[in-house]
């Protein structure tokens, strides 16, 4: 009888260290699970997008967006290991898209104290300069804000140039004509709808040569040291904390 005792308590040993065994293995399993989806929540998360066509920064080529800021903002998520879709759309639904949605990035924005409270500001990716320009065969020449506002002057809706022409005085449909994109004021120009574009040339000039036309049919008439401005990759300010300090942290660690 001890004997069959001693062989049953072993094989109970035996079951239960097995059991513990099995236990065990399933918790771990269960924290690696958790491990991973909490790296992917963090490291894998999808965010959209948005952008305009606003040459050299963002441009079509052979329906692909490439550009300068374009190649800086991929590269930067793909470090960041984040999926995402960039959605390119007129700047006044691209910009209040991101104002108001959390996890929502866009490119390329100029940076104002009006706009500071609602975007993350999160990498310089160049600078622009907005000027009034005419047609070369054609120029007016300005000599200060108050001849500018005699003529009808272009800008692109929620654009800093728009927001700057605003608060310069302009008054939409008697000496400011708003439209959607760029391609839109250069039509319009092209067109002799209206006298100035109020944007950057170098931006005009390259969507001039894309659609095969003389980048030095424009010029410009007027302009200001201070209408200089450096453009940003930005989020929504309500974006998610993790979210941003992992884009944050691949950035800083591309610093010199």
């Amino acid at each position: 009888m001890v004997w069959f005792g001693k062989q049953h308590y072993a094989k109970h040993f035996k079951e239960q260290t097995f059991l513990k065994m099995i236990n065990l293995n399933i918790i771990i399993r269960k924290v690696a699970v958790a491990i991973v989806l909490f790296h992917h929540s963090v490291f894998a998360q999808h965010v959209e997008v948005y952008t305009e066509i606003l040459p050299p920064f963002q441009i079509m080529v052979a329906k692909q967006l490439v550009g300068t800021a374009t190649e800086q903002v991929e590269q930067l998520l793909a470090d960041a290991q984040l999926s995402y879709d960039i959605h390119v759309v007129p700047w006044a639904r691209a910009y209040n898209t991101v104002k108001t949605t959390p996890n929502t990035l866009i490119y390329s924005m100029n940076r104002t104290a009006e706009r500071e409270p609602y975007f993350f500001w999160i990498k310089r990716l160049g600078q622009i300069g907005n000027s009034f320009i005419s047609l070369s065969n054609n120029k007016q020449n300005l000599s200060s804000i108050a001849d500018a506002k005699n003529y009808v002057t272009a800008a692109v809706r929620d654009g800093y140039a728009y927001e700057l022409l605003i608060e310069l005085g302009f008054t939409i449909d008697k000496n400011l004509f708003v439209v959607a994109t760029l391609e839109q004021q250069i039509s319009l120009l092209l067109n002799g709808k209206i006298d100035f574009l109020f944007t950057d040339i170098q931006s005009v000039k390259l969507a001039l040569a894309a659609q095969q036309l003389d980048p030095a049919m424009v010029s410009i008439s007027y302009s200001e040291p201070t209408w200089i401005h450096d453009l940003y990759l930005a989020a929504n300010i309500d974006s998610d904390p993790e979210l941003l300090q992992q884009i944050g942290k691949v950035y800083s660690a591309q610093l010199p």
